[in-house]
């Protein structure tokens, strides 16, 4: 049986693809032939290599194709808090070592009034449909988070409908890690359908800037971006589902209301489109 894997790589391809990734890493060392498939079938894009070795990097692996597929398998496209392009009230976060990221280290946020992190202009990320998760820990309850998504590709911009975790949500989950799953990216047929390896730029963002309460005790780890295709994701921590935010909707009960109204506000011209919204330009989120 043994002879039959080693000799066949479609065989190899099949383990690999429903291996976890630490079984992988124990079949790449059964013996030095099929190590040397495992190797052989492992192909990622030029862009794809690079979004993967910047989170290799990160966690001290050297870049060999075991490890890059290690990475995918265990993380996919993942962006972590360290290297956010865009955090508002930056002095009042601390970057702590935490030994339950897997990039050791998080961001931390004791309280402020207003919020907003993430990435406004993730580049080079392959063209597909994606479906975003947030890794975050609340020790408090505070006021309501908000989830905001939107590609840009071909001087476009698709925007996905925000999302909130109500902090009617805080108890269940209150001082443990959880995986929200936030925003769906999903791109016009045709533009999926092209044969040439086109990259787009994500914005991912987490957010609440109205000053009606405050927000403390956030803990931030990372987003990531998970292929659509993939069906067996699985996650240790607990995946929160939430629910598609309106903008007329009442974030806090009655009692809460402290302070004066502030809005938010969407540049661009917005068509439907589907189930996402078509602008010219990005969701700016301002005070």
């Amino acid at each position: 049986m043994l002879e039959i894997i080693t000799n066949n790589l479609y065989i190899i391809k099949i383990l690999l693809e429903k291996c976890t990734p630490i079984d992988a890493i124990r079949l790449s060392q059964v013996n030095k032939a099929i190590h040397e498939k495992i190797i052989s079938s492992i192909h990622f894009t030029n862009e794809l290599t690079k979004l993967l070795s910047v989170q290799l990097d990160l966690i001290n692996k050297p870049q060999t194709p075991l490890n890059l597929w290690y990475m995918w398998k265990k993380q996919y496209i993942t962006v972590p808090s360290c290297i956010f392009d865009s955090i508002a009230n930056r002095d009042y976060f601390q970057l702590k070592d935490d030994k339950n990221s897997i990039f050791g280290k998080i961001h931390y946020l004791p309280m402020v009034w207003w919020l907003e992190a993430g990435c406004r202009a993730f580049k080079d990320v392959p063209v597909g449909d994606y479906q975003v998760y947030w890794r975050i820990k609340i020790d408090f309850k505070s006021k309501p988070i908000m989830f905001h998504s939107s590609v840009k590709i071909d001087g476009q911009t698709y925007v996905s409908p925000k999302l909130v975790l109500d902090d009617s949500q805080y108890d269940e989950y209150r001082d443990k890690w959880i995986l929200c799953k936030t925003n769906k990216i999903s791109l016009p047929k045709q533009i999926l359908d092209r044969k040439e390896n086109e990259t787009m730029t994500v914005k991912c963002m987490l957010f609440n800037i109205d000053s009606k309460k405050y927000i403390r005790g956030l803990n931030i780890d990372y987003f990531q971006l998970v292929p659509s295709c993939v069906v067996d994701f699985h996650s240790n921590d607990p995946i929160v589902e939430l629910d598609e935010f309106n903008d007329d909707q009442e974030l806090y009960e009655k009692e809460d209301y402290k302070l004066t109204e502030s809005s938010s506000s969407e540049v661009g011209i917005t068509k439907d489109f589907g189930n996402l919204l078509i602008k010219d330009d990005y969701l700016n989120i301002r005070n």
